[in-house]
């Protein structure tokens, strides 16, 4: 069984994959494919952005890739092209290998297509004003930062939504031992349905 988790920033999508990872599921976790991307893919995006993103040591600079890739969206889409490809295909070779079930852990799970092969969704929510205290929390990202980003995470959970899938709703909004009960709970209805099929 294939697992899509997803949420908007602060939601608490991380820890939702601990919880799930304590449970005995394999997580995928595709904010780490997508820094291997950029090891890996490193000569096809120096290629594809010039020397202003090459490290004296000839890797990725990561800095000014993203500086480039925020200011320009043809700059994010041309990145996209090169570790989109990359993360699927990663993702495919682990799942095919594991005997597991498997959570792939993707705020972008719909952009990077990988809704398509889970068979299920967990969508972690919670109010923007408890994600924007927990960031600043966090990071200290301004409310104004916060809020660019909360616009860029519009589409988020729109495609599986409207899916004929199950998708179960997690709203984070108290204590780590309350997230783990919600969770758990999702865990035992997700595998009574999966026992089903």
């Amino acid at each position: 069984m294939v697992i899509g988790l997803l949420g908007l920033s602060c939601s608490g999508k991380d820890e939702v994959a601990k919880i799930l990872s304590s449970s005995g599921y394999l997580i995928i976790d595709e904010d780490k494919l997508g820094h291997d991307a950029l090891i890996d893919e490193k000569e096809r995006i120096i290629d594809a952005f010039g020397s202003a993103v090459e490290t004296d040591d000839g890797f990725v600079d990561r800095k000014a890739l993203s500086k480039l890739c925020f200011s320009a969206r043809e700059n994010l889409e041309k990145l996209e092209s090169i570790s989109h490809p990359y993360m699927r295909r990663k993702t495919k070779e682990i799942i095919d290998s594991s005997s597991s079930d498997v959570v792939i852990n993707a705020a972008i799970l719909e952009r990077l297509g990988l809704d398509e092969i889970s068979d299920c969704f967990l969508f972690v929510t919670a109010p923007y004003e408890v994600r924007q205290e927990r960031a600043f929390l966090r990071n200290g990202t301004s409310a104004e930062d916060f809020e660019k980003r909360t616009r860029s995470q519009e589409n988020i959970g729109k495609k599986i939504f409207s899916s004929n899938k199950d998708v179960y709703v997690i709203e984070n909004t108290g204590s780590k031992a309350e997230l783990e009960r919600k969770v758990l709970e999702c865990i035992k209805e997700i595998e009574k349905r999966d026992k089903k099929e």
